[in-house]
């Protein structure tokens, strides 16, 4: 038989501690040593039931045991653990603990195995019947190909059994769940930096932080730190990824630390508010009616090089005159004061594109969108003003022209008039000169 030790002794006080804590029970205490192993026979796991009788030595090349218990060991998948000293007819002596190369020699069904392995002088155990406590002077190293330490519990009322296992490999730290199908939920990689998690004393938790000063702080030096959230499923469908709540209104700080600049994102008694700077000026506001009101003006693009086909509107006089100014109430916003707008089907008549439609079919007016008719719209009416201006000229220079020939007529009657006259008075003389 072929025997190789893989797993060192805080693998065995890890898993025998939980089993004897769940255990009732009273009665003298003793010291003991729990000692798990590996077997395997031509490389394979062995799974039987075989005598064995465990020696412990002072040293390396001390022949005479200063203890030694046999024993018939179930091994299961090539595992095994015992308590040595449990026994309490066969205690461990004091110089068992005190020894500096404490060694363990072992017998497997007659056959001594070469070689010893070094316990832990360190490492003490104290067994009653109900317990058993552990105490680690010093360093407590666990080596092997991949070392791991197991804590078992064992069903009780109530509770159903449940193994973890703390192992180290190349790949890195884990805590391995066996019960749950040996799932990895924490896993910490080699070459992780230094404060990569810590908690504080007072429960915040700082990723690349020493010193967190939130209750979750997250800081990072090499110019890529981002948080980044990806949810897997292969179902497509809209999910909340991010949820901030608080009895009262939620706030999100923006700064650049390297100007001093700051935006305030958040909620505010119902209202969704972007606010700069430390003054609070409110620069964004959109109620939860979906009025919006902001603090500047609204630009949006509108480059030719980002448009084609292109056409100029047409006929927009006679298609802005289908359209009525309405005031109104909402019928979705009951107490709010009266409005002032189009009607989208209306709208929608005349200028189609100027029309959204929802999923629920519910339509929007793009308003920007109607200042393209009544800029064609002032187009036309000033095409209409100057021609208007130009037949009123027109008929001024006529007016001016008749003015003048009238002006002329009447000089030509008044000159007449005044010759008239003139005969009269002649007329008048010569008919006075008569007898």
């Amino acid at each position: 038989m072929m025997h190789r030790t893989r797993v060192a002794f805080l693998v065995g006080v890890a898993a025998l501690v939980t089993s004897w804590e769940a255990r009732a029970g009273s009665g003298a205490a003793r010291r003991v040593i729990p000692y798990e192993a590996t077997l395997e026979e031509n490389g394979l796991p062995i799974s039987a039931t075989v005598p064995m009788v465990f020696s412990l030595y002072a040293d390396s090349a001390d022949q005479a045991p200063l203890w030694e218990e046999s024993a018939v060991v179930d091994i299961q998948a090539g595992r095994f653990a015992v308590l040595l000293g449990n026994d309490a007819t066969n205690a461990l002596p004091d110089d068992v603990f005190s020894a500096p190369d404490l060694q363990l020699g072992l017998e497997i069904n007659g056959t001594p195995l070469a070689g010893r392995q070094q316990l832990l002088p360190a490492l003490l155990a104290t067994h009653a019947a109900g317990s058993l406590d552990m105490t680690v002077k010093g360093g407590l190293t666990v080596q092997g190909a991949e070392p791991s330490v197991t804590l078992a519990q064992e069903a009780s009322a109530g509770d159903g059994a449940q193994t973890f296992r703390l192992l180290a490999s190349e790949s890195g730290f884990f805590v391995e769940d066996i019960t749950g199908g040996n799932r990895r939920p924490l896993q910490i990689r080699p070459g992780a930096p230094t404060s990569s998690l810590v908690v504080s004393a007072s429960g915040r938790v700082g990723v690349g932080h020493p010193d967190p000063q939130q209750l979750l702080h997250v800081q990072g030096v090499d110019g890529a730190t981002q948080l980044r959230v990806d949810e897997l499923s292969g179902t497509t469908t809209s999910r909340s990824l991010l949820a901030l709540r608080n009895n009262g209104g939620v706030k999100m700080s923006l700064e650049d630390s390297s100007t001093g600049s700051t935006w305030t994102v958040g909620l505010e008694n119902g209202n969704l508010r972007m606010v700069r700077g430390i003054l609070g000026v409110t620069a964004f506001n959109l109620e939860g009616s979906g009025n919006l009101t902001i603090g500047g003006t609204l630009t949006q693009n509108s480059d030719a090089r980002l448009k084609e086909d292109l056409a100029v509107v047409e006929r927009p006089l006679q298609r802005l005159a289908s359209i009525r100014g309405w005031t109104y109430r909402r019928v979705d916003q009951p107490g709010e004061p009266r409005q002032m707008g189009l009607l989208a089907q209306e709208v929608e008549r005349a200028f189609p594109e100027a029309v959204r439609v929802g999923p629920d079919g519910t339509r929007a007016v793009a308003y920007t969108s109607l200042v393209a008719p009544l800029v064609e719209a002032a187009h036309a009416l000033d095409t209409r003003l100057t021609t208007t201006e130009q037949q009123t000229a027109q008929c001024q220079a006529r007016l001016r022209t008749d003015a003048e020939r009238i002006a002329a007529l009447e000089n030509a009657l008044a000159e007449r008039d005044a010759r008239l006259k003139r005969l009269e008075e002649q007329v008048a003389r010569l008919a006075a000169r008569q007898p």
